[in-house]
């Protein structure tokens, strides 16, 4: 069986069981609205994601107030944004509006026994180049070669990316909206991808030697390997 490079955050317990009952009724076709089912296991993601993209961050690589305080800044935005559109997107959705969107979220859903980090995982896939690329100059990083720190940075763009294809623009593109429902959220995306863009900016390029190894220690768990789905 093939495996899929993946950028993957860890889900807890809380969400792993939440994501499984939401995939359990969707598969059962259950008459029950999932609205509150899909903004419950939407809304932790965000929570976990920003906790572990951002937040726990500042701890690994162990920022200055002036780093931590762009970080949490940017984390704060981001937070807003996305449950703004969370709370938008799904309202008044029928269960068959939901049912690919779930399908989707089944698709990013990595099981502990099937991910190589051992641990259930809400995923994305990245091209296998950039999978290559990125251990590579963790890999040289580690090696004390801080010359790999800018591009380090810029697959970190890359890899900002492929989450707000994977994590966002991918499953809402599944909703039917009208012209002003698009706006707005293309306006919230786009409001995203800024924001976490300048935080990387601002932070990974501003980091010293000691700090920038500290960060490809942590950024490596982000990435994992498991058969395609």
């Amino acid at each position: 069986m093939s495996t899929v490079s993946y950028l993957a955050f860890h889900a807890s317990d809380g969400l792993r069981d939440d994501t499984e009952l939401l995939i359990k009724n969707s598969q059962a076709r259950i008459k029950e609205s999932q609205i509150g089912q899909m903004n419950l296991v939407m809304s932790k993601f965000v929570v976990e994601m920003l906790d572990q993209f951002f937040l726990d961050t500042c701890e690994a690589v162990q920022l200055g107030p002036m780093g931590t305080k762009i970080v949490r800044g940017g984390a704060n935005t981001l937070s807003a944004t996305a449950n703004m559109l969370i709370k938008q997107l799904y309202k008044k959705r029928t269960n068959d509006e939901l049912y690919p969107v779930i399908e989707y979220i089944d698709s990013t859903f990595i099981r502990a026994t099937d991910a190589s980090n051992g641990k259930a995982s809400i995923v994305c896939p990245i091209e296998d180049s950039l999978y290559d690329n990125l251990m590579h100059d963790i890999g040289e990083i580690r090696k004390g070669n801080f010359q790999h720190s800018g591009s380090l940075t810029e697959l970190m763009l890359e890899v900002n990316d492929a989450a707000m294809v994977g994590y966002a623009e991918t499953p809402i593109g599944m909703l039917k909206m009208n012209f002003v429902a698009k706006k707005v959220t293309n306006t919230g995306l786009e409001a995203g991808r800024s924001t976490s863009k300048m935080v990387i900016n601002k932070v990974f390029r501003t980091l010293e030697d000691d700090q920038m190894g500290r960060l490809a220690d942590y950024v490596e768990s982000f990435f994992i390997t498991a058969p395609q789905k």
